[in-house]
């Protein structure tokens, strides 16, 4: 009898806990950035959404203005025809293609690391442009940013091609691995990190040389040529290379049945494999958002509060009426206090 009692109570006994699967965690921070850009994207096109109008733009950068729209747009077409060449041989998303739009989901937030809290970085508004979303997203406390420029075909088409960088930097783990065995995980991810924070580096310093762009607001001593209107801040490669290495590991480092932890426990679910891929889509998404936040915005906003004043000498389609002479906003300086909304320019002192 006493064995029978001891059977009923484990039989009565509640089933343990199931664990949290990380599959469904990162789905659910998608979603939840899917539903946050829905918002700013809807209020601003019902709203505000108008071209900023270049002038005083010289010809050199309308042709640089050109070449680069149309490079960024070819390379994203090529990102899209390669990992669509592998969805077909597979018949699946893979997770290039789930990190192809992982990435694309970011484009909403380019707005914030330069410019959430104080400008600190001009597009020329010679690129094709609506003006910008980014006084949509909830908290931006920057003012004047409806006279910002987003370009379409520079920054748009750049998300969709950031696969190929996080392929890149994958291929440099691969390669390091191979020349040395021995190296650990700290090692491969150190080297994916430098591989793609120095190919942003030279982007950076491309555009800005070029004039298409520029980094007014930053801390001149980490930067190079600071105090000149072609500084380009160090600090924003290195925070930047954390979002692309982020894809790279995702792409890298994987277990025995070739799933990244973006994809851990999506098994565990009675689904199929269009169902399956809508996790793994949701998974990248949250990841890469979060990655984003909190490897690049906050870092980049917290040492936008110590920028150095801005050089002088910026053409009109880089300043657009943002901040400085002729605007109702002093431009950031270490002297003034921090533009707020509707906030007017202090005086001299």
């Amino acid at each position: 009898m006493a064995d029978v009692k001891v059977q009923s109570s484990e039989a009565l006994a509640p089933p343990p806990p199931r664990p949290v699967r990380p599959v469904v965690v990162w789905s659910v921070a998608g979603a939840g950035a899917l539903v946050l850009q829905f918002y700013v994207f809807a209020s601003w096109l019902s709203t505000d959404a108008a071209p900023v109008i270049a002038t005083g733009v010289p010809r050199s950068t309308w042709v640089f203005v050109i070449v680069f729209q149309v490079a960024m747009t070819s390379a994203a077409v090529f990102a899209l025809c390669y990992v669509g060449r592998g969805v077909i041989r597979e018949r699946r998303v893979t997770i290039e293609a789930a990190l192809l739009i992982g990435y694309a989901s970011c484009f909403w937030q380019d707005p914030i690391t330069p410019n959430y809290l104080r400008v600190t970085f001009y597009y020329s508004s010679a690129f094709v442009n609506q003006g910008s979303w980014g006084h949509h997203i909830p908290g931006w406390i920057s003012p004047n940013s409806s006279v910002w420029v987003e370009p379409f075909f520079l920054t748009g088409s750049s998300y969709l091609a950031m696969i190929l960088t996080a392929i890149q930097g994958r291929n440099a783990m691969r390669w390091i691995k191979r020349r040395r065995p021995q190296t650990n995980v700290a090692g491969l991810l150190f080297t994916g990190w430098l591989v793609v924070a120095s190919t942003d580096f030279l982007l950076e310093n491309l555009f800005v040389r070029t004039g298409v762009y520029a980094f007014p607001g930053t801390i001149h001593g980490l930067s190079i040529s600071g105090g000149t209107i072609h500084q380009v801040p160090v600090y924003e490669s290195m925070t930047w290379g954390l979002v692309w290495a982020t894809g790279a590991a995702i792409l890298y480092f994987v277990d025995d049945r070739g799933q990244s932890f973006v994809e851990k426990g999506i098994d565990s679910f009675p689904l199929g494999l269009r169902h399956r891929g809508l996790f793994k889509i949701l998974s990248c998404v949250g990841v890469l958002n979060l990655a984003y936040i909190f490897c690049f915005a906050i870092p980049y906003n917290l040492i936008s509060l110590h920028i150095d004043p801005f050089p002088e000498g910026y053409p009109s389609h880089l300043n657009n009426g943002i901040c400085g002479v002729g605007t109702p906003y002093a431009c950031p300086d270490p002297g003034l206090p921090m533009n707020l909304p509707n906030a007017p320019v202090p005086p001299p002192p």
